[in-house]
């Protein structure tokens, strides 16, 4: 078989999928030109940086209502460039989101801001850092997290947040 073929047969039948969960343990890096998938509603996935999940949110799942994200690695370079802001249609229909992050992913509270601006709909959220290596005070702040949820998510009512780190936070 050619490779079109083979092409046009996996679109078919990765766009009758409602529930799929993909898994490595490098994670997966997705490109720009994949096609939307307009069936999908669940998804669990591990995902090699956070860029691909932005890629993931620019209008690849148009119907998702749950996603579970596993972040691999950090942002070691630029592979694509990423918008600093999504339409909020894209992610519409999200109301589930769980983002967990390997013990060697660096997360900043810019980067969580960029996450959650489309989550307009999103009633259940969980953070799941588990090696915060970022100097940012900001990310481990209680009112910073809260005026995200206040100004990005006004339908969530369930939110769990935990992050470990190798520093010494001073809260003041």
């Amino acid at each position: 078989m050619n490779y079109d073929i083979m092409e046009n047969l996996r679109n078919l039948m990765l766009n009758k999928l409602i529930k799929l969960e993909l898994s490595t343990n490098e994670g997966i890096i997705l490109d720009k030109q994949l096609h939307p998938y307009e069936y999908l509603q669940q998804l669990t996935i591990s995902l090699q940086t956070l860029n691909d999940l932005f890629i993931l949110f620019d209008g690849l799942l148009l119907n998702l209502v749950v996603l579970n994200a596993n972040i691999c690695q950090s942002n070691t370079y630029k592979r694509t460039s990423i918008s600093p802001c999504w339409p909020r249609r894209f992610m519409s229909h999200l109301v589930e989101f769980q983002l967990k992050t390997n013990a060697n992913v660096e997360m900043t509270f810019d980067q969580i801001r960029r996450i959650v601006m489309p989550l307009i709909q999103l009633e259940k959220l969980m953070i799941d850092v588990s090696k915060w290596f970022s100097y940012d005070q900001q990310f481990v702040q209680g009112n910073q997290i809260e005026m995200l949820i206040n100004e990005f998510m006004p339908r969530l009512c369930h939110f769990h947040c935990s992050i470990k780190t190798i520093y010494n936070i001073e809260m003041q």
